[in-house]
């Protein structure tokens, strides 16, 4: 192959290379293509144009081949990456499967704590409605015999004071009457001596 012929399967594998790479999708591409080779085809003369369909043709199948070539080069190293990427998430398993493990025997570490938590709560719960049903009727009944035994002493210690104030307003009645006895003998006498 001459240089001109390297030269048209270069600039073909490079246009081959552009429409892959393209924003385009591969309909809008060919359309393009084909409007592009027909304007160019027009303007050309009818040798021109000979020639230029054996060069087309001699270009797509060298373009072919070129494309295959690429495509299952492409392919081969497809499937090397697959080959090497695969390990990595094997890999990222095979060390993170004690990791995995511990956090579970975690979460059923804490699973465990919970409920064993909660059963205390619950007993707990339960002893303190247990001793408030024993103790209240107990508080109750101690609360109502001291209201008695109050009341009892309130009664008495009213008597007692009752008692008292009567015997104070005898003693002060009779004092009183003793000083004006006294208070009377001493100006009869003091009378008298007059």
């Amino acid at each position: 192959m001459g240089r001109f012929a390297s030269l048209l399967v270069g600039g073909a594998v490079g246009a081959v290379a552009a429409f892959l790479f393209s924003p385009r999708n591969g309909a809008e591409n060919r359309a393009v293509l084909s409007e592009k080779i027909s304007e160019q085809a027009a303007k050309l003369p009818a040798g021109v144009k000979d020639q230029a369909n054996s060069a087309l043709s001699a270009l797509a199948s060298g373009s072919t081949v070129a494309i295959n070539t690429v495509v299952d080069n492409g392919s081969d190293a497809l499937k090397v990456v697959k080959g090497k990427v695969k390990p990595v998430p094997a890999a990222v398993e095979q060390a993170a499967a004690p990791v995995l493990s511990e956090a579970d025997d975690l979460r059923e570490k804490i699973d465990a704590a919970r409920e064993r938590i909660a059963t205390q709560v619950a007993k707990n719960a339960e002893a303190v409605q247990d001793a408030a049903v024993d103790k209240v009727p107990g508080l109750v009944d101690a609360a109502l015999e001291a209201k008695a035994q109050a009341g009892a002493h309130a009664s008495t210690a009213q008597e007692a004071i009752s008692d008292t104030a009567a015997a104070l307003k005898e003693r002060i009645i009779g004092s009183a009457k003793e000083s004006t006895d006294a208070a009377a003998e001493a100006a009869e006498e003091a009378s008298d001596k007059e």
